[in-house]
């Protein structure tokens, strides 16, 4: 194995079983980023598509944004309104540089 290789240090600091058990899907998500050459072609993990991933963000931000709208009325702090306030700048917005801006070019592009 090569001096690159993130798994290694994670086999010098657990034991098999640990790594199988308690660690079990950490363990699977450094493999498939490890670039070395014992690991390269190891995916033991099925990455999500972009329109999948896209799907899930878009399942996800809707319930924050319904979470904040609700409760708008009894928050002291304006969280829910930073929150709400931050969805809508920053992933729903026309700008390039949104979440769902990306996505969609990204889906574009490899989709």
């Amino acid at each position: 194995m090569s001096e690159k290789c993130i798994v290694i240090p994670l086999l010098q600091m657990y034991t098999k079983e640990q790594l199988l058990n308690e660690y079990f899907e950490h363990f699977q998500k450094m493999i498939t980023k490890c670039k070395c050459a014992d690991h390269i072609n190891d995916n033991p993990i099925e990455l999500p598509s972009i329109s999948v991933l896209h799907q899930q963000l878009t399942i996800i931000l809707g319930d924050l944004m319904d979470f904040g709208f609700e409760h708008l009325k009894d928050d002291s702090t304006g969280s829910s309104r930073k929150l709400i306030s931050f969805i809508q700048q920053n992933c729903l917005s026309d700008s390039p540089s949104s979440l769902f801006s990306i996505l969609d070019i990204l889906e574009k592009k490899y989709g």
